[in-house]
């Protein structure tokens, strides 16, 4: 860890710093209640650091999706919790993954590319039709939701770069779906500056990813 913080710029230091104590000190600000603050403080921690590249995030995640978890079913956003008990084993496979095999991110073939495009469509297609079995809320935006969060663990397993596309797609459509859920009593503006500021990090991370990836193909 302390490699990993050592290898950060100044730029990258401050801003996980900085947009973790924002939205704690938004969550508070707002009167928002502490399992929400919570979760936007560990979320946000999360996804920073793993814009960076680091392997340590996964375990961050792990703790981060278990809360995440919880405002889901408050919010009847039932494909979204699907995913979060998925993606805890997924998390901790990542962790073992790029320990073991050293992975590091690099950058996917146009093909790849398009073939992870397509199947993530697919994907979400089919979720779509389940949230309606399980007469989930917000049922186009949590299946785009939960396809495209899948698909971006998958590939941020193997290191692809792409990962982050699909994160940046997530948290644009997952933003609006919490943006919505403000109308509603278990509504938190903590949670959706959260995911606000998660389109920024997405940047962030695709920005990484594909300069470490650049940098590899020249070793």
């Amino acid at each position: 860890m302390k490699t990993w913080y050592n290898s950060l710029t100044t730029a990258q230091k401050l801003w996980i710093i900085c947009s973790t104590l924002a939205i704690a000190l938004l969550g508070v600000i707002s009167g928002d209640n502490w399992i929400n603050i919570l979760i936007g403080t560990i979320g946000m921690a999360y996804v920073a650091v793993y814009s960076s590249g680091a392997r340590g995030a996964f375990l961050m995640g792990v703790v981060y999706v278990g809360l995440y978890t919880i405002i889901c079913l408050e919010n009847r956003i039932m494909l979204d919790a699907l995913q979060n008990v998925i993606l805890i084993p997924i998390y901790i496979a990542s962790y073992i993954h790029w320990g073991n095999r050293n992975v590091k991110p690099h950058n996917g073939t146009p093909k790849q590319n398009i073939v992870f495009i397509l199947i993530t469509i697919a994907v979400g297609v089919g979720l779509y039709f389940l949230s309606k079995v399980l007469h989930g809320n917000y049922s186009a935006l949590d299946a785009f939701n939960t396809s495209c969060t899948l698909g971006a663990m998958v590939l941020g397993y193997f290191g692809f770069s792409i990962n982050w596309a699909l994160w940046s797609a997530n948290n644009i459509a997952s933003a609006v779906t919490f943006g919505l859920a403000l109308a509603t009593p278990t509504g938190s503006i903590t949670v959706f500056a959260m995911k606000v500021i998660f389109m920024i990090n997405g940047i962030i991370g695709w920005y990484t990813f594909s300069k470490i990836g650049k940098e590899a193909l020249k070793e």
